[in-house]
């Protein structure tokens, strides 16, 4: 029996909430307890480890997937449109562009007078005009993911859903992609999934961490990394040893960075930046180390994704 409900939600500045969001397969439950709101403009990315239930979750609020209990809730319940992409969506390589994309006008109920300047109008907006009379297997991954993304903007949607949108692209690739999502969330709300957590640092706007199945973690992007510089703390990279690192743990947190012989120190007592970068820099001459690279440190969606992860 599922008890899940669907109904108006009340909060203008919120396009979508969920009530106590669970959702099992057979007996192994994959989401939840799960209260989330969802505002309605910019992006809200959805990340986590494999497993997490990222994509599970995106399926609930696209309305593909029911859940096992709790309430999803619209701001404009009877004619929110939504539209879900993935990159595992793969459109039959026989057709042209146009043909494609015709034929999901179709889907969406298009006027078939309409037909020809929607479709215009989508490809020139995400730099498919030149291929729109190509076949689909002859297009690049690049072109390829713009065509998922033209689909989904046909029917002018107020929710975008895109799962994992950068999967197999290169770097270039990627970045223009990315490119086009900043532009397009001037207009749309979007909520995308994604392990590429420099890119989602680049574009989202709020971002929700799933750890087993629950919400870990959910803020503004902006504020969550403000928080976050507060605690300020130095990168150093060095030669120490671990006895020499003992030393200097008595006057600083210390936390591995992301490369070997790098590291986080925190100030244990409170100081400024340059008190805190004076008395490391005494001990460093003091203890005659080599320095490779010593700076205040800025903090990443990384950083505070892996912070989520330790606790």
């Amino acid at each position: 029996m599922s008890f899940y409900t669907l109904k108006m939600s009340i909060d203008s500045q919120v396009l979508v909430t969920l009530n106590e969001i669970e959702h099992f397969y057979w007996t192994k439950k994959v989401l939840g307890p799960i209260h989330l709101q969802i505002k309605n403009h910019g992006l809200h990315a959805i990340i986590g480890a494999n497993g997490s239930g990222k994509t599970t979750l995106l399926k609930i609020i696209a309305g593909l997937l029911t859940p096992s209990l709790g309430e999803v809730s619209y701001a404009k319940a009877a004619k929110m449109k939504v539209s879900f992409v993935s990159h595992k969506i793969l459109p039959d390589p026989h057709l042209s562009v146009h043909e494609f994309l015709t034929y999901q006008a179709m889907l969406h109920q298009i006027e078939p007078a309409l037909y020809t300047s929607s479709i215009d109008e989508v490809c020139e907006k995400l730099g498919l005009t030149e291929v729109k009379h190509q076949l689909i297997a002859t297009l690049s991954q690049g072109y390829s993911q713009r065509l998922l993304l033209a689909m989904a903007l046909l029917s002018r949607p107020e929710l975008i859903i895109l799962d994992e949108p950068t999967v197999g692209l290169d770097p270039l690739v990627a970045k223009s992609f990315l490119d086009l999502i900043s532009e397009l969330k001037k207009d749309h709300l979007i909520l995308m999934s994604g392990h590429h957590l420099d890119e989602i640092e680049k574009v989202a706007d709020d971002v929700t961490i799933l750890l087993d199945g629950k919400v870990a973690f959910n803020n503004s992007l902006s504020e969550a990394l403000r928080l976050s510089q507060e605690a300020q703390c130095l990168y150093l990279k060095t030669n120490a040893n671990q006895d020499k690192l003992q030393e200097l743990a008595n006057s600083f947190e210390i936390n591995e960075a992301h490369e070997d012989q790098s590291y986080l120190l925190r100030p244990i007592q409170k100081m400024t930046m340059d008190e805190a970068s004076h008395q490391l820099a005494d001990f460093l001459i003091k203890a005659d180390l080599k320095v490779h690279a010593i700076y205040p440190y800025q903090t990443t969606l990384e950083d505070i994704f892996k912070k989520v992860h330790k606790q």
